[in-house]
């Protein structure tokens, strides 16, 4: 999230793209990027109604794709995801599979 802008998706390993896969590594930074208040509620909003959907089962959910809130503008788009299957966390080489294999930390 920042400013008037925020994303939400949902990640299941194995069946969707990782958090390094979809933003890669952030540059740490001094402070923390300014936020419109109402913007956090309503990320934690659709957030939890997916976590309740996967819970039960239902609906379609954003595994494999990813919300994007433009507050200013008032709109919602969707777009696709795929994992990155050169991607350091979750692909063939990356070191969860190395420590599924018992090769990894």
């Amino acid at each position: 999230m920042e400013g008037f802008n925020g994303m939400v998706s949902t990640l299941v390993p194995g069946r969707s793209a990782c958090f390094e896969c979809l933003f890669g590594r952030f540059e740490d930074r001094s402070q923390p990027p300014a936020v419109l208040g109402a913007l956090p509620s309503l990320v934690a909003s659709i957030q939890a109604l997916e976590v309740i959907k996967w819970i039960l089962g239902i609906g379609e959910g954003l595994v494999s794709r990813l919300l994007i809130i433009r507050g200013a503008e008032m709109t919602f788009r969707t777009v696709r995801t795929e994992a990155d299957p050169e991607c350091a966390v979750c692909g063939s080489t990356g070191s969860r599979n190395r420590a599924d294999q018992g090769q990894g930390e």
